[in-house]
């Protein structure tokens, strides 16, 4: 039986619009009287911190991350006296740019690992 093939009809690209302008008007949103209002009230005690954070907190905000892992990584906090927030940073985050490696996390977060192994 012999295949059948359709030929493709040419496509004619899109013509290019030079003359796109912005106007001022264009960025005007209204998006009521009180809402700049919310932000004048907020303050960093209101933002929840992640310094003191438990394995079972860590757990459920970072579902991807297994619950004996977040246990070791508290521990290893707890061991290196680094703030929990390193962990979530760095590892959870994986904000490698901003958060500079903290080798004595790793040496305890490494022995804590070969004790589980163990």
């Amino acid at each position: 039986m012999a295949k059948i093939r359709a030929k493709a009809k040419p496509v004619t690209p899109a013509p290019i619009v030079d003359d796109f302008t912005f106007e001022d008007d264009d960025l005007d949103m209204d998006f009521g009287e009180d809402f700049g209002d919310d932000f004048d009230d907020m303050s960093f005690d209101d933002v929840p911190t992640t310094s003191n954070m438990t394995a079972q907190e860590m757990a459920t905000r970072f579902p991807t991350v297994p619950l004996d892992v977040c246990h070791r990584a508290i521990k290893a906090c707890e061991v290196s006296g680094v703030p929990s927030s390193y962990y979530v940073d760095r590892y959870c985050l994986h904000l490698h740019d901003t958060t500079p490696m903290n080798n004595d996390f790793s040496e305890a977060y490494l022995e804590l690992m070969k004790k589980d192994r163990a």
